[in-house]
């Protein structure tokens, strides 16, 4: 089998065509344990339905940018529900990659999270981060997190077989713990 980095581009987008429906139904499922939410697979473009969630500066930056988060939604929690430390009520964004993360879809996914001004935000890949983006991002923690520190990002390792998240970096964003 080739390696990531040698698979050709429409492999590489086959294979993340095929994560978009599998990541939203479990993050979606997710987030219904404290609440109702409705999450899109955006990657191709926005809903009628998902502009409904945007201001008015998100629909400028999409409409002039070109580029959109994977998946995108709302969330809004039930009333007197305590909540996970890191899940809020609002607008979800999450992009999707095939193979190990990288730096570059950190960022990619931070500039979502920033520029759409949303709580929840997920990088999700099917394949473990690198024992060195670990180490990098233990050194450069603020690469998951807002100047505002209000929201963070995370990391999720997804599992197709499963249809499962089988690790998250650097906590599970769902644990009460």
């Amino acid at each position: 089998m080739l390696s990531y980095d040698l698979m050709s581009r429409s492999t590489r987008h086959s294979r993340e065509d095929n994560l978009y429906e599998p990541v939203r139904r479990a993050l979606q499922q997710r987030f219904e344990r404290y609440g109702t939410c409705e999450l899109h697979v955006t990657a191709r473009g926005l809903s009628n339905r998902v502009k409904e969630f945007l201001d008015d500066a998100s629909l400028y930056y999409a409409r002039v940018e070109k580029t959109l988060p994977d998946l995108m939604g709302n969330f809004t929690p039930t009333p007197n529900t305590k909540l996970p430390y890191f899940i809020r009520g609002g607008l979800i964004v999450a992009e999707v990659k095939p193979g190990p993360p990288k730096l570059r879809h950190i960022l990619q996914a931070k500039m979502y999270l920033e520029v759409f001004d949303s709580w929840n935000a997920f990088l999700i890949c099917d394949t473990d981060t690198p024992p060195e983006l670990d180490r990098f991002l233990k050194k450069r923690s603020s690469l998951l997190s807002t100047h505002a520190g209000y929201s963070a990002l995370h990391i999720g390792v997804f599992d197709l077989s499963s249809n499962n998240f089988i690790k998250w970096h650097p906590r599970d964003p769902f644990s009460k713990e």
